[in-house]
């Protein structure tokens, strides 16, 4: 797909929202990961007008199940990773979900990164590694998601996208929204790229379709 290739800068609708804190720390199911887990998803690209310009599925699983840290660890298989050198891994723990890149054939794992915290409150924020410098907000915790695979309640978080190669200068390339529902996993993403007089436009979302847990 178009969009498939920008969303690699990134990478590297509310209903109703409370302020409420989320279950327990000591939560670590908050994420599904299990050997085999499915998520596939209808996505959609728009060009800076707002037209569609795209559609298609994609999906992301687990395959493989590893032990690191005395902890299991997930490969995670997914469209929005294409360094073939390396492989992403998730993995539960009492903070949250957290992103690992690591060899592809899981002998060694590098930086876990922060990637969704729970539990979480509205207004909170938190660094989620990679030098320290890249900061996830947490825009509500109690929003309602319509997919085709359901109505969700979930956790929004968003990610700013931002350019460091002129530092100090810096320069936001975009921001994803990141939907997040207890014990399903992400059931909607969105996109959002910069547009040169500094709006933003929504370039590509996708939302849950049907999900498959073992």
């Amino acid at each position: 797909m178009k969009f498939i290739i920008l969303v690699i800068s990134i990478l590297i609708s509310a209903l109703s929202c409370k302020d409420n804190l989320v279950d327990s720390l000591t939560d670590t199911s908050f994420y599904p990961l299990e050997l085999g887990n499915k998520w596939t998803y209808n996505s959609t690209g728009y060009d800076s007008t707002g037209a569609i310009i795209d559609q298609g599925e994609l999906s992301e699983h687990l395959p493989a199940q590893y032990i690191w840290n005395k902890r299991p660890i997930y490969e995670f298989n997914t469209p929005f990773w294409f360094v073939h050198n390396d492989m992403l891994y998730l993995q539960n723990k009492i903070y949250g979900l957290y992103l690992v890149i690591g060899s592809p054939d899981g002998a060694s794992f590098g930086e876990d990164i922060l990637l969704y915290k729970y539990p979480v409150v509205n207004g909170e924020y938190y660094l989620r590694g990679w030098r320290r410098i890249d900061t996830t907000y947490v825009i509500c915790t109690d929003t309602a998601v319509a997919c085709e695979a359901g109505i969700f309640k979930s956790v929004v978080y968003k990610k700013y996208s931002i350019d460091y190669s002129d530092y100090p200068l810096i320069r936001v390339l975009g921001y994803s929204l990141d939907y997040v529902s207890y014990g399903t996993g992400k059931v909607k993403k969105e996109y959002y790229f910069a547009k040169s007089n500094g709006e933003f436009y929504k370039g590509l979302e996708y939302s849950l379709k049907s999900y498959e847990f073992y």
